[in-house]
């Protein structure tokens, strides 16, 4: 296992300490902690790691990041990963199922486009922290069109009109309020 972090676009490259719990980060304008149970080492700004893994063994690895000005962050026990991650899974799982309500063509596409959408909003004010729809294709197997997404809209400045999943959501928003 290797870990470099390099925040600020790979321009920092942090101090890091191999600690009792795992190893961490000092300087730079974040923190990151990771907890682990197996033995690591630091070379050239990157953390090692060489374990094996049995069929039917877990290893546990949990990292947390907080800015510079923050209280060091905390990680949580290698041991509880599994756990986490099962809630992890649940709480996307449910996200989901309250969510899907297309039903039209193409429902298998919509459905892996909006996962994408939710893991690129930011969780606090909801926006998206990318442009997702700049190449989407106009139909399913076209080719890209190379347009703009506008800023906070669903659809996209096209010369062939919105794109396949502006128009799945929007009859999907359309066929949920009847």
């Amino acid at each position: 296992m290797e870990l470099a972090p390099r925040p600020e676009y790979g321009l920092v490259r942090p101090l890091l300490r191999v600690t009792d719990t795992g190893a961490r980060t000092f300087g730079g304008p974040n923190q990151f902690a990771l907890s682990t149970a197996l033995p690591l080492a630091v070379n050239d700004a990157t953390l090692h790691g060489v374990f094996t893994v049995r069929a039917g063994e877990r290893v546990g690895f949990c990292m947390a990041w907080t800015p510079a000005e923050s209280r060091p962050p905390e990680t949580c026990a290698p041991q509880a990963v599994p756990e986490r991650l099962a809630d992890t899974i649940e709480g996307w799982r449910s996200w989901e199922a309250a969510h899907d309500v297309y039903r039209g063509p193409h429902r298998d596409l919509i459905r892996l486009s909006s996962r994408v959408l939710k893991g690129l909003s930011y969780r606090p004010t909801g926006a998206i922290v990318a442009a997702p729809t700049t190449s989407l294709p106009e139909q399913v197997g076209g080719e890209q069109t190379g347009t703009t997404a506008m800023p906070g809209s669903a659809t996209r400045v096209s010369p062939c009109g919105p794109s396949l999943w502006a128009r799945a959501l929007t009859r999907s928003r359309t066929s949920s309020r009847s």
